[in-house]
């Protein structure tokens, strides 16, 4: 999955009955053998197959009616009804599966896809979620909670579902762009869309507000992105990214805010650095670079290996009379790219 699969629209189609008949051909071989009343399997499978779809959902439907609470055949129209385009309708029949069915997972992870379509992104999540926790395998899954994630700018919870998915693919593609996935924080192409339609949906929504907010303040439309980004600060208390950008949109006003804004630095080592670079960034935009570099030598003390920061100090020192430590920490800054 490249990076720009990352942030891939939420409309893109299977072809029509591929799922369905993937799935009759798992759900078939396990209770194919079980004695009921109402149409044989062999019936249904056979209009599967053949890509009957009304004659498929119907009978279907007349098994449903006369065993409610035979959860493969409800599965089974799930997966039909949303392959046509018909989640309204498929939803019933999805959110009757309990924990216990060996399809549980794949039902989650439909209703995350009928929740998209329908721009109910919490819904969503919680969905793809809920499928990645209890299966292991839960792929398409995982998948789309990137798409999400990826979509609200939360890029560390992107690569540690992009980490989950390597491990349970062992696809390098997904290792690759859990390195790169902090890179989406300054893509803003092709986001705008997406997001404005589900704050349509949803517009009190604090990881939609902050995504809109960082998009609209890199565009250089500042004056729309502050409530976004102040309404995403009083919701989230750890936030450097949010509330770094909160702040520049504040400086294009000429408010003087004071480095506080940013909180306190985390207690992992890398999320720390981070911090560090954010706040030299403030420190350096408001004419203070010696308070700059020494935020810069503390993002470099918490992760030597934070390029960001060794890239800035170097060209700070440069600045500021020392070409020889400048150069040496842009030599390390580049042999880190080149890594």
């Amino acid at each position: 999955m490249s990076s720009s699969e990352l942030r891939r629209r939420p409309g893109s189609r299977r072809a029509l009955g591929a799922a369905v008949i993937l799935a009759a051909a798992s759900i078939l071989g396990y209770v194919r053998w079980s004695p009921a009343p109402g149409p044989a399997w062999r019936e249904i499978e056979s209009a599967i197959a053949a890509r009957r779809w009304a004659d498929a959902e119907a009978a279907l439907r007349r098994r449903l009616g006369a065993r409610p609470d035979d959860r493969d055949a409800g599965l089974l129209l799930g997966e039909l009804l949303f392959d046509r385009g018909r989640g309204d309708e498929a939803l019933p029949a999805l959110q009757r599966i309990d924990q216990g069915h060996p399809g549980w997972a794949r039902a989650q992870t439909l209703i995350g896809e009928i929740a998209i379509r329908q721009r109910r992104i919490a819904d969503a999540e919680r969905a793809f979620r809920l499928a990645a926790e209890h299966d292991r395998g839960a792929v398409e899954a995982r998948r789309r909670l990137v798409y999400i994630l990826s979509l609200e700018r939360r890029t560390a919870e992107a690569r540690s579902v992009l980490r989950d998915l390597y491990r349970a693919t062992r696809d390098p593609r997904h290792l690759a762009d859990s390195i790169l996935v902090f890179r989406i924080e300054d893509d803003v192409r092709d986001l705008g869309p997406d997001l404005e339609a589900f704050l349509r949906r949803a517009p009190d929504d604090p990881w939609l507000r902050r995504a809109r907010g960082l998009f609209l303040l890199a565009q250089g439309r500042p004056a729309e992105a502050l409530p976004h980004l102040e309404a995403a600060a009083s919701a989230f208390v750890d936030d450097p990214v949010g509330r770094f950008a909160l702040a520049e949109c504040r400086m294009a006003f000429g408010a003087s805010d004071d480095d506080s804004l940013l909180g306190t630095p985390p207690h992992r080592a890398a999320d720390a650095a981070r911090w560090w670079v954010l706040r030299s960034r403030l420190e350096e935009a408001r004419g203070r670079d010696l308070e700059a570099m020494e935020s810069l030598r503390k993002a470099v003390s918490a992760d030597p290996r934070n390029h960001e920061a060794l890239h800035r100090l170097g060209r700070l020192s440069i600045r500021h009379g020392d070409p020889e430590e400048g150069r040496g920490h842009l030599a390390r800054a580049q042999a880190i790219r080149d890594r």
